[in-house]
């Protein structure tokens, strides 16, 4: 009869993160439709950032626009 050391949590752990790694790197599109302009990308040409798909430039106007936002927000310290 053999003898099998049962496996840590720390290595239980490992091993659920590696292959959930894996399965998001299955669902990781290839292809992509920004959801601002339409315009069409491939792998590494966009972000995904809550839930939209963007390509650079879309990205950069919303950036603009959230920051220019946060700065009228708080207009002086007092």
């Amino acid at each position: 009869m053999s003898w099998v050391a049962e496996e840590t949590p720390e290595e239980r752990t490992r091993r659920w993160q590696a292959r959930e790694a894996e399965r998001a790197d299955e669902k990781r599109p290839v292809e992509a439709v920004c959801s601002s302009c339409g315009k069409k990308m491939k792998e590494g040409e966009f972000i995904a950032i809550q839930g939209k798909i963007l390509c650079a430039e879309c990205y950069a106007d919303e950036l603009e626009a959230t920051m220019d936002m946060g700065a009228a927000d708080g207009s002086g310290a007092g």
